[in-house]
């Protein structure tokens, strides 16, 4: 697995992550949970442009 490959999957981890903290509904991370996961989503976009993984474009 390509370096890129490592830090694309890891940032799924991250991006699923995020999702669970959203679902918590915790009104000390409301705004700030959003924020990581629009810039998680778009960085995903950026660097999977070929869409070898699914992309989640519903936070941005």
């Amino acid at each position: 697995m390509s370096n890129h490959e490592i830090i694309v999957t890891k940032l799924y981890s991250m991006l699923e992550m995020a999702k669970e903290l959203a679902e918590m509904r915790e009104p000390a991370l409301e705004g700030d949970i959003q924020i990581v996961l629009a810039l998680v989503s778009d960085k995903l976009r950026y660097m999977d442009p070929l869409n070898y993984y699914e992309h989640v474009t519903q936070y941005e």
